[in-house]
């Protein structure tokens, strides 16, 4: 059999462990709480640092955790 591409390294994603986990699993809900914490300041460039116009929210309800990381991120900064 020929091998038409040598195999790669094999990697995780991460999206797959945080979305398809279980909410109720203690290091998933403190990995997604993380999540949302270092998207920050990503997210405060992206709206210009412009809050009093700026809606936040989430979907699905998975990404609640997430949100509260991000309001923990906000309140370092």
């Amino acid at each position: 059999m020929d091998i038409v591409l040598e195999p790669g390294e094999k990697k995780a994603c991460s999206f797959e462990r945080i979305y398809f986990s279980r909410g109720t699993d203690r290091d998933i809900y403190l990995e997604r709480k993380k999540l949302g914490e270092l998207l920050t300041e990503d997210i405060l460039k992206a709206i210009d640092n412009d809050l009093s116009n700026t809606v936040f929210s989430f979907i699905p309800n998975t990404a609640e955790v997430a949100f509260y990381g991000m309001l923990k991120g906000l309140k370092i900064l």
